[in-house]
C-alpha cells in the first residue's frame, strides 16, 4: 500500500510526497499553522487517512461512517508526529491505543 503526505499552508499546496520518510512527516507537521487554511493529510487512499488542520487529529477507515477524532487534539506538532509516524508504520497499533477515539468529525 503506498503512503502518501498532503500539506497545505493558508490555501497554498505543497507538491505530494510518497512514501514520506519520517524527517518529510514531522516538517509538514510543524509547518501547519493553527489557520482554518492549514492541514497535513497521510493517507493511504482517500478514504483511508489520518490528518490534522493544527486543532484536531482525525483518522479515517473506508467511508465517512467509520470517521473518528481525538479529543485531546493537535497539542504540538511532536504530539501529532507520534500518531502520524505510529500510522504511517503498518506494523504499528499505538496510535490506535494511545489516546480515545470518538466516531464524528472533531467540533
Amino acid at each position: 500500500m503506498t503512503l502518501k503526505l498532503e500539506l497545505q499552508v493558508e490555501e497554498i499546496s505543497h507538491p505530494e510526497i510518497h512514501d514520506p520518510d519520517s524527517n518529510a512527516i514531522v516538517s509538514a507537521l510543524r509547518e501547519i499553522d493553527n489557520t482554518d487554511d492549514s492541514f497535513v493529510i497521510l493517507s493511504y487512499s482517500e478514504m483511508d487517512y489520518m490528518q490534522t488542520d493544527g486543532y484536531s487529529l482525525e483518522y479515517q477507515e473506508g467511508d465517512v461512517e467509520a470517521h473518528f477524532y481525538s479529543p485531546s487534539g493537535f497539542q504540538s506538532p511532536e504530539y501529532a508526529a507520534q500518531f502520524f509516524l505510529s500510522y504511517a508504520n503498518p506494523n504499528s497499533n499505538w496510535w490506535r491505543k494511545s489516546t480515545q477515539w470518538i466516531k464524528g468529525f472533531a467540533p
